[in-house]
């Protein structure tokens, strides 16, 4: 048992599982609304033509319906009749519809009009676009762009009701419908508090709402704010780009609400940038979500890094399966307005003589008094008369009908011509197809052939042209034949370039050029193939210039520089001297190798003997062979006794060397204690 669980939560959502009320339902006959076709053409509060089912749910059947006073299409929500006998839900329907109704928002369903007597029912404004539950089980899974985009409009439209106090408890796909321009509108504020007070239920206990969007609160059976209504939409959105709803799977519906209030809302990867926003709508802690205004200004941040989205795939309450576009609000062509849709009843219609106010006897018997024919004949005319003036102003009266023409296959502007002046409501379904033509008729309903009353709904559907394809974005770097297999695969033309790449090798692709998402099959796409590295053209100026620089100049071109030198006596050292290839040469390979021969300056040489000589005559002897002298250690008029670099080695040129002198004009005198006894003083024992 799961004790926690609300009244409400145990009557809606798991009847059949927890039965906390069985004494309240088994008060109340099993819900039962009937064949939908069974109202159409019935007038609502005198007021309302019910035109054709567009929808229908556990306690109700929705109508397009004509407003007959304002002359426009409404959509007319019937509730269960046992609803009318079932004071508690009167009482919260009236309070409910007028709070309702009093909501004026571009985001929620606009109410016109409520009744609570006989049949209770709720008047809408009709939206064309369908429901985010009819294009999720269309199959059409919306990318996290378009999700945002209904996320977003739904969040509007919660900030605008929390802000006037209003939660609206049942928050699903089914309660998100559209305009024909993919706008979104809650629908049935109010209608979940009223129908949790009714006291009846679906025969063996179907749900009258549904567990699957339930928030934790809800199953705890606590009280609910808007942040309910906000975990809800989080999982509506989930479920409109992953197909799944979270805790779905789980076997019974017990089972679904115990795993609500266990743990937060995993979100999948396939959310993307919405990851974030939604992941903080579906925790477990009703006071750790945004409310509905933070979670508007999460999406809109989620915004700013997704790209546009792509229309949505708009169902309509009449689209068949796969319509992809837009459905436009209905128009007419021809007489105005909506008529019964029931065939008029002639069974009556044959005259019989009790209608003339005559006897069979007066009629039949041929001996009777011949004055009586005359009177006879007069009432017979007189009758037939009546009866052909009525059968005449009945069929004047009742709408025109026309067959259905060829449509399929002509274009639109010749089809619109065919069926000009026919008086129905027409309404139009774009539809990509691989065989009709663009702008050509794919379907027409009814079909061709069916006889069809003025004002009654005509619906054509037009090709878009052939269904589209995405070119898998990770073809690019591929093998260049392999990629143009796979498109022309999927059912497009492949035109092929090339063109060179510093990074993709020879032969792959480069990059996929024009439209590679939702191109329509047949179209064209440009496969540019890498011809490897451009190559390059040996620049000029290089030889002459210093040996840095123009290594720095090839390696920039993608080129190897292998330096050698040599010997120069006339060019400075560090100096290109020559290279191979030659300046100006084209069609040279990145990487390939470009050989330099730099200056290395003279040759080295011997360093000249300069010792017993005067400063002046050695420095100048130095000079001459490319020397010079770095600094003298003695008086600088002296005389050289010694060098270094020593005489005779082998030096660049360049070198500097040092000169040791001494006073050619002082007397010769023995180093400090040096004598000319080597050193062993006489007196010193032996």
């Amino acid at each position: 048992m799961f004790p926690s669980i609300s009244p409400v939560v145990s009557r809606k959502y798991l009847f059949k599982t927890c039965q906390k009320d069985r004494s309240r339902a088994s008060r109340v006959s099993p819900m039962s609304l009937g064949d939908l076709h069974d109202n159409i053409g019935r007038i609502v509060g005198e007021r309302y033509k019910l035109v054709r089912p567009i929808g229908r749910g556990a306690s109700s059947q929705v109508y397009l319906a004509q407003d007959k006073t304002l002359d426009r299409q409404v959509a007319v929500k019937l509730l269960h009749a046992g609803l009318a006998g079932d004071e508690r839900f009167l009482q919260r329907f009236r309070t409910e519809a007028r709070r309702s109704a009093e909501l004026s928002h571009q985001n929620i369903v606009t109410v016109y009009d409520w009744n609570d007597k006989d049949r209770p029912y709720i008047v809408t404004e009709y939206l064309a676009g369908g429901s985010l539950r009819a294009m999720i089980d269309a199959g059409n899974h919306l990318t996290p762009a378009q999700a945002l985009v209904v996320g977003l409009g739904a969040a509007k439209g919660l900030e605008y009701a929390a802000k006037r106090g209003i939660v609206h408890r049942d928050i699903k796909p089914a309660n998100l419908l559209f305009d024909g321009d993919g706008q979104v509108r809650i629908a049935d504020f109010g209608l979940a508090f009223a129908l949790s007070e009714a006291g009846m239920t679906q025969q063996d206990g179907e749900l009258l709402g549904t567990v699957r969007y339930a928030s934790p609160e809800q199953a705890r059976g606590a009280s609910l704010t808007q942040k309910s209504d906000v975990y809800s939409l989080g999982l509506s959105i989930i479920e409109a780009v992953t197909g799944e709803v979270p805790f779905g799977d789980a076997d019974t519906s017990l089972g679904t609400l115990m795993a609500r209030t266990e743990s937060n809302v995993v979100v999948p990867d396939e959310l993307g940038r919405l990851q974030v926003t939604v992941s903080r709508a579906g925790l477990l802690d009703a006071d750790e979500r945004p409310s509905a205004a933070e979670l508007k200004v999460g999406f809109l941040a989620a915004a700013e890094a997704m790209a546009p989205p792509a229309k949505l795939p708009l169902v309509g309450t009449q689209a068949p399966i796969g319509a992809t576009t837009e459905r436009l609000a209905p128009t007419q062509i021809g007489t105005p307005g909506l008529v019964d849709l029931r065939k008029p009843d002639t069974t009556n219609m044959t005259v019989n003589a009790n209608q003339t106010g005559l006897s069979p006897l007066d009629l039949d018997e041929p001996d009777g008094p011949k004055r009586k024919w005359p009177w006879v004949l007069f009432a017979l005319v007189a009758v037939g008369s009546a009866i052909g003036g009525g059968i005449f102003a009945y069929l004047q009266s009742q709408p025109a009908s026309f067959r259905v023409p060829a449509l399929v296959g002509t274009s639109e502007a010749t089809a619109l011509r065919n069926i000009e002046g026919n008086g129905w409501i027409l309404e139009r379904l774009l539809l990509r197809d691989d065989l009709i033509a663009i702008d050509d008729i794919i379907s027409t309903d009814p079909p061709e052939g069916t006889m069809l009353e003025e004002g009654q709904p005509f619906t054509y559907t037009v090709s878009l042209g052939p269904t589209t394809v995405s070119v898998p974005s990770s073809l690019v770097g591929e093998r260049g034949e392999f990629v143009i297999e796979e498109i022309r695969a999927i059912g497009l033309d492949v035109e092929e370039e090339s063109d060179y790449d510093e990074v993709v090798a020879p032969g792959a692709v480069i990059a996929i050029l024009g439209e590679t998402v939702d191109v329509p099959k047949g179209s064209e796409v440009t496969v540019v193939v890498s011809l490897g590295p451009e190559p390059r053209e040996m620049p000029g100026g290089l030889i002459g210039s210093p040996i840095a620089e123009v290594s720095e100049t090839l390696q920039a071109l993608g080129l190897n520089p292998v330096v050698t030198s040599e010997f120069n006596e006339e060019i400075e050292r560090g100096i290109v001297l020559r290279m191979s290839p030659r300046e100006g040469r084209t069609g040279i390979e990145r990487g390939e190798q470009v050989d330099l021969v730099v200056s290395g300056g003279p040759a080295p040489r011997e360093v000249p003997y300069v010792i017993d000589l005067s400063v002046d005559s050695a420095t100048a002897a130095l000079e001459v062979e490319g020397f010079c002298v770095e600094r003298v250690e003695g008086p600088s008029d002296g005389v050289v006794i010694g060098q270094d670099p020593t005489p005779d080695s082998i030096e660049d040129v360049g070198t500097c060397v040092t000169l040791f002198t001494i006073d050619p004009n002082a007397p010769d005198e023995p180093a400090d204690g040096a004598d000319d006894n080597n050193g062993t003083d006489e007196n010193t024992p032996g």
